[in-house]
């Protein structure tokens, strides 16, 4: 019955203890020791592990169930495992089967099959064994209700949730989903879908959101046309470490006019913008060209051939000037107090080496959230590796980024850290999208080997392992240094990842 979840959630679940959960068939605790190291080195045991912190964090149990991520579709024999797990007691295989095939459907837009899983996964919660008590499920159930247009239901679900749980940021934008102007057209829709969005900020003591020039009331709303009230400049009284801004683009004339005038309008006001364009063959070039003499602080740096993202940055990187650095994706958009509170939080402590805030990806109409990404599953909100922003002296200490066509962001952060320590790197305002990443046809690409979900399963997984055993090596951290010319790799990387 549609309704069952939210009877749940009226109810409560019985207590459970991990006594009460025995180790299933399908968990492999040798295989997921070999995949995740930080549980090695946590010394939990792997079952131990699973079912406390990485069922949550969208880790794999096995290795047939990580193989599943990223193809057209369902092997027929994993398939009629899983669905014969639906029927089995006690509900922990249950419930891990609807959450699995839940997300399956999501990532390939299939809602009606995700809402018949995720209707049985809200039944086996109703028999008081909450595995995946999480938000996320319920998150996915109030998702595949909004794409079945049954909207009052998934209100309904999220207070019972709230009132229970309290609120987060995904349960505030799950709701604005729900407020969209597109579904909603009595007068003042608008205004109030905006203070819906606007709930994390200004329970954050950040600027609210609004929409340039008053966005017309029958015009949709546009992540193009965002910004927040608050002038620019007006941040922290002087000296002011600069800033550099490196912003890779390559055929991303649509998204870039706003994706710079939103870091234009930080209240930081030591910027450095540089635009490197990657020999693109739309108009990039001139967008470029005209932010550029719309004001000093932009630069825009040529690339001779197509190189790729990476190659981009550290082309930014190495012409930079600013105290800190950092990365701005072409097609996202920035909080204008981002680089501020980022800044500041570095001030405040000498000690740290760089800092890292959060986002959540949304459409161009801005419906926020995505269940195309695992790290999405534990939360829309989560960690933002191109907000990464270092401190020159890690530069100078660690050199450039590596030349490869995905991957080498998480490559430098990882980097950083064992050069410096876990603790060297700050996360500033955790739970608060600093930055929206626009999501696009093209931005989540599941059909390529190189795709988000091999980091189960492939390229990104070989490459994660490859680099660690580099860092692992090194003594000092003069031996994580890479030009950005280097002669040799300093560690495999798989041939397809290579230009």
């Amino acid at each position: 019955m549609i309704s069952q979840l939210p009877s749940f959630l009226r109810l409560g679940p019985r207590k459970q203890t991990l006594s009460d959960t025995p180790e299933p068939g399908w968990f492999d605790a040798e295989w997921y020791l070999s995949q995740y190291p930080d549980v090695v080195a946590s010394g939990m045991g792997a079952w131990r592990h699973f079912y406390m912190h990485g069922r949550h964090e969208g880790r794999m149990p096995c290795l047939a169930h990580a193989k599943l991520w990223g193809r057209g579709e369902l092997p027929a024999a994993v398939l009629a495992e899983l669905k014969a797990s639906l029927r089995t007691r006690p509900s922990l295989q249950a419930n891990y089967a609807a959450w699995l095939l839940g997300r399956w459907h999501a990532v390939h837009h299939e809602w009606r099959e995700v809402w018949r899983y995720m209707r049985h996964y809200s039944t086996t919660l109703r028999d008081g064994t909450p595995l995946f008590m999480h938000r996320m499920p319920v998150m996915l159930a109030v998702e595949a209700m909004r794409m079945r247009r049954q909207h009052l239901r998934a209100g309904r679900m999220l207070g019972k949730w709230e009132k229970r749980e309290g609120a987060s940021t995904e349960s505030e934008l799950a709701r604005a989903n729900l407020l969209h102007p597109m579904y909603e057209r009595r007068k003042g829709a608008k205004g109030r879908w905006l203070a819906q969005v606007n709930r994390p900020y200004v329970l954050s003591g950040l600027a609210p959101l609004v929409f340039r020039n008053e966005l017309p009331e029958e015009r949709p709303p546009s992540m193009d046309a965002l910004y927040a009230d608050i002038p620019p400049g007006s941040a922290q009284p002087a000296p002011h470490e600069t800033v550099s801004v490196i912003v890779p683009a390559y055929n991303a004339s649509t998204g870039l006019k706003a994706a710079v005038e939103s870091v234009l309008r930080q209240t930081w006001p030591a910027l450095e913008v540089l635009i490197v364009d990657d020999a693109s063959t739309d108009d990039t070039r001139a967008v470029a060209q005209a932010l550029s003499l719309g004001d000093e602080r932009v630069r825009v740096i040529e690339q001779p051939s197509n190189q790729g993202a990476y190659a981009a940055r550290n082309a930014g990187l190495r012409e930079s000037r600013g105290d800190m650095l950092t990365v701005h994706d072409s097609d996202d958009w920035s909080h204008p107090q981002k680089i501020e509170q980022q800044v500041l939080a570095l001030r405040a402590a000498p000690h740290k080496v760089a800092c890292i805030s959060h986002w959540i990806r949304a459409s161009s109409e801005l419906t926020f959230g995505s269940w195309q990404t695992p790290s999405g599953w534990a939360g829309w909100c989560h960690r933002n590796t191109s907000s990464l922003m270092f401190r020159r002296s890690v530069f100078e200490q660690l050199g450039y980024w590596d030349r490869v066509n995905c991957s080498a962001d998480t490559e430098y952060f990882h980097r950083i850290m064992t050069a410096f320590g876990r603790d060297a790197v700050l996360e500033v305002a955790p739970g608060v999208p600093l930055a929206l990443g626009r999501i696009s046809a093209t931005s989540l690409t599941q059909a390529s080997d190189t795709s988000i979900f091999s980091i189960f399963s492939g390229m990104r997984q070989q490459y994660d392992q490859a680099f660690n055993a580099w860092h692992a090596q090194a003594g000092e951290a003069s031996a994580l240094y890479l030009p950005e010319h280097p002669q040799a790799r300093p560690f495999p990387a798989p041939q397809g990842m290579l230009r």
